[in-house]
């Protein structure tokens, strides 16, 4: 009896002396776990910004990817995961314009954000702390003809665009966007001339300012211009109401293959996001990239998401001309090239980039580190 009680004395003895090895010494505390960054993402209702709706709908159905985001708020709040653990907060913010996604960042409210190229790349000339990382989507301009223009084709158009004597009225919705310059590029190598004075009678075509994307329907209707050029989804709808018909998709203007990867929406990030939480930021990227790849393969899907979350025809999404992709190519630089020396040329860059060439302001304007990392991660 001694001998079992002796026994068990033992044995209770050194499980207190396993657990006491096992214990945090006296006076220390186990580490608490480390709260994840917030970062917040600035977007626009636009299909152009499709990739993170994309994203932020299809949650884990990436998850075999390696990385996806976790629905927390429906279109408002999400934790990205990658590899199982969580990584960061992210809080998406609609903005009325690309404008004002740039106003955000430039103001330290948000961290990263999508938007017309042209906006980083003059915001950055004035000195804002922000860098271009690359593409959310390429192409997706159409350009809108009145059923009273004779022309079904582009050839067509420019054959009725030479044989009237006052220059043709075609809309945009805003100056030196994406499609505004690549339009007036083409028409320049084309030897059309194009004008934006009203009082230029001698000119092929003058380009009217609508002041905003929700005007470019109104204005063939009202007979305001006889055409217009203007990014998905506003030619699609156009089409499916029967406003107009789509003369060309201006990727495929002349000269023939020219005008691929013409550059629009971007994803960028400020510098201290960058160096804060570089890692993150290139994650984030990869799962653009993915839902870019997604998108392009199942325009059901992807159109359905997009019509529901900006209000969009679901037809017009489904159909999209828009292309997206996050790959840097060479013709994605070279009009990104053509970009900069317009803003340029009407004074919109006048400050650090003033002057210069782009492959001068790559590391000013660009952080394509983020792009190389993503795709290997």
């Amino acid at each position: 009896m001694k001998s079992k009680l002796l026994t068990a004395a033992l044995l209770s003895l050194c499980t207190l002396l396993l657990l006491a090895g096992c214990s945090q010494p006296s006076g220390e505390q186990a580490p608490e776990a480390q709260p994840l960054p917030d970062l917040v993402i600035g977007y626009t209702f636009s299909n152009h910004h499709e990739p993170i709706l994309v994203a932020a709908s299809m949650g884990d159905a990436f998850a075999d990817r390696g990385v996806y985001l976790r629905e927390v708020i429906e279109r408002e709040r999400y934790i990205l995961i990658v590899d199982g653990n969580e990584r960061a907060n992210i809080e998406l913010v609609v903005a009325g314009t690309g404008g004002e996604v740039v106003t955000m960042m430039e103001m330290g409210h948000v961290n990263m954000g999508f938007k017309s190229i042209g906006l980083p790349m003059s915001s950055i000339d004035q000195g804002a702390s922000m860098r271009v990382l690359g593409p959310v989507h390429v192409d997706g301009f159409g350009l809108i003809a009145s059923h009273e223009v004779p022309a079904e084709n582009f050839d067509e158009f420019v054959a009725f665009v030479q044989a009237q004597e006052l220059p043709v009225r075609i809309g945009h919705h805003q100056p030196n966007n994406s499609a505004v310059i690549l339009f007036m590029e083409s028409c320049r190598l084309l030897g059309l001339s194009v004008t934006e004075d009203p009082t230029d009678l001698t000119a092929d075509i003058l380009m009217v300012n609508m002041r905003g994307l929700a005007n470019l329907i109104p204005a063939i209707d009202s007979g305001e211009v006889d055409a217009w050029i203007g990014p998905s989804p506003f030619p699609e709808m156009a089409v499916l109401n029967d406003v107009g018909n789509l003369i060309i998709d201006l990727k495929d203007l002349p000269p023939g293959g020219r005008w691929t990867d013409f550059p629009c929406c971007v994803f960028s990030a400020t510098n201290a996001t960058l160096d804060e939480h570089r890692e993150i930021v290139e994650y984030l990227y990869k799962l653009l990239t993915i839902s870019a790849e997604f998108a392009n393969g199942n325009r059901d899907v992807a159109g359905r998401i997009s019509a529901d979350w900006t209000g969009v025809l679901e037809e017009a999404a489904i159909n999209t001309m828009t292309v997206f992709s996050t790959d840097v190519t060479q013709s994605w630089l070279d009009h990104a090239a053509l970009t900069l020396s317009v803003l340029q040329a009407d004074g919109t860059i006048s400050g650090a980039f003033e002057g210069r060439d782009l492959s001068e302001i790559m590391d000013e304007l660009f952080d394509l580190s983020v792009f190389e990392n993503a795709r290997n991660r």
